[in-house]
């Protein structure tokens, strides 16, 4: 596998001052310059960068980021509706372009303005003026005017820092090997499916490393082949925290969080970070915690991915989620409190979970589970994707080989469990010898050695001695939980990027 390289080219520095006009230094200086952006704030700036150009923000002695990149407008000059409503005046008569599927508590998600109200975001009213409730706005596109009410009741906003998301992303364009780092990349109104940093078809071989990208309606950073994100910290984003597509892709030492507070619908996509439509593509010693959907996910046709070293907690999906793909391995691991969502969700929301693809090798992870709040283990799941573009063979459930983890499940309700189900078989039963998936040598830890909640195959609750006896984990054990026995620890290269 190709290792990248995040070693700098030296080139020429051209220091730009607080909110200085970072394009206009773009058009006037060569390709491969390098940009130093100053302390302070660049508001509502987007960026067509030239090949092999870099942006790098300034950092003080501890670390800390000290430059912002804002996409938001302040709002000022409030006044009462008959409603009462505050009413802001804008110059925007048009919504940004509209992307995704929204559930019923978020109905506008899908357009990219959003509102924030000193840092705390508004949601998106579809009842009109007329209805809004406390921490809900309206934006009337036509009359170019946004509604919207104070959580606290008689609160006036003249007071606070009232702002909504006006430019599409910070950074965009088809340049080649463009270096963005050190910065601060908030509330830039790019819409699902595409980054504040690289937008939505950035060119090839971009480098995204150690920023701070938070409160952009869509995803943090995009990037599509031969580009690297590493050592960022992409957090309350509105959809994503990361994500792309391409060949030769490297994700590494990244903390990804609350990402989806917009409530994207999870069946079109959210979470922490999403690949797709990839070839060759390493998530490595990433920590991803308390995202509103899947912790990690790669989709659609992805082959050849290597997951490992992630600690991946507290997302309210799956884990890590391999689907309608192909060649993969997942390996020292940890996943702990993943799959809370839906209480009665059949079984998604594994911490491991593998649908709809074959030749993946699933070892040395460390799973912990509570069935109680609906997480599930290691599960293979089978179902008629023939839809799917199925790019490098039939979306089956064939040749996975899942051995060595350690598998620990609090609580004794039917779930937490591992193994496989499906509600297809047109493509071949997932449990035939013939389709090659394999449990070997794995170990678990549950409250009741003797129960059949925590194990599944041939479409039914299986005890571990049933289990066994379809060739599943004959060389595995199972105990009593433990709270002293010392499991092993595999997240040694993770490292957090704030």
């Amino acid at each position: 596998m190709l290792v990248l390289s995040s070693v700098l080219v030296p080139a020429e520095t051209v220091n730009i001052p607080a909110n200085g006009n970072i394009q206009e230094a773009v058009d006037t200086n060569p390709p491969g310059t390098a940009f130093q952006l100053a302390p302070g704030t660049y508001r509502m700036q987007t960026i067509f960068p030239k090949d092999g150009d870099q942006f790098i923000g300034a950092m003080d002695g501890a670390g800390n980021r000290l430059t912002i990149m804002t996409g938001a407008q302040p709002l000022a000059a409030f006044r009462r509706d008959e409603f009462g409503n505050y009413v802001a005046e804008t110059t925007q008569t048009v919504a940004g372009e509209p992307t995704g599927v929204c559930t019923a508590g978020h109905p506008r998600c899908f357009v990219p303005e959003d509102f924030y109200y000193d840092n705390t975001p508004y949601i998106h009213s579809d009842a009109g003026r007329a209805a809004l409730a406390p921490g809900y706005y309206y934006f009337d596109y036509p009359n170019g005017r946004i509604y919207f009410r104070p959580r606290e009741a008689d609160d006036d906003p003249n007071n606070h820092v009232v702002e909504y998301t006006r430019a599409r992303s910070a950074f965009r364009g088809g340049a080649r090997n463009v270096v963005v780092m050190n910065l601060i990349v908030e509330k830039y109104a790019v819409p699902a499916q595409s980054g504040a940093i690289g937008d939505r078809a950035p060119g090839e071989g971009w480098i995204v490393q150690n920023n701070e990208t938070r409160f952009n309606h869509g995803q943090g950073i995009h990037v599509l082949s031969n580009g690297q994100i590493l050592n960022n910290y992409s957090h309350d984003n509105g959809q994503l925290g990361m994500g792309g597509s391409g060949t030769n892709l490297l994700v590494q030492g990244n903390e990804i969080a609350r990402n989806n507070f917009l409530d994207f619908d999870h069946d079109f996509e959210c979470g922490g970070l999403k690949f797709a439509y990839s070839d060759g593509v390493t998530i490595r010693s990433n920590y991803s915690h308390d995202n509103i959907g899947p912790g990690m996910w790669t989709d659609i046709s992805s082959i050849h991915v290597l997951y490992e070293y992630n600690l991946v907690m507290n997302n309210s999906r799956s884990g890590i989620f391999h689907e309608t793909s192909y060649d993969a391995v997942i390996r020292n691991n940890t996943l702990v409190g993943n799959g809370s969502f839906a209480p009665d969700d059949w079984y998604w929301n594994a911490a491991l979970q593998i649908a709809g693809s074959q030749n993946v090798e699933i070892y040395n992870n460390v799973v912990s589970v509570n069935s109680h709040t609906n997480g599930n283990g290691i599960m293979l799941i089978q179902q008629n994707r023939n839809n799917e573009p199925c790019l490098y063979g039939p979306c089956r459930v064939m040749n996975n080989f899942v051995h060595d983890n350690y598998i620990v499940v609090t609580g004794y309700r039917f779930h937490g469990s591992s193994g496989g189900v499906q509600d297809y078989n047109g493509l071949g039963d997932l449990y035939a010898p013939s389709s090659n998936n394999r449990f070997l040598n794995n170990h678990y830890f549950v409250n009741d050695v003797n129960s059949d909640a925590f194990w599944q195959w041939v479409d039914h609750h299986q005890t571990f001695d049933r289990f066994r006896s379809f060739g599943m984990d004959t060389t595995g054990t199972v105990s009593l939980n433990d709270p002293s026995a010392q499991l092993p620890r595999v997240t040694g290269g993770m490292r957090r990027s704030r």
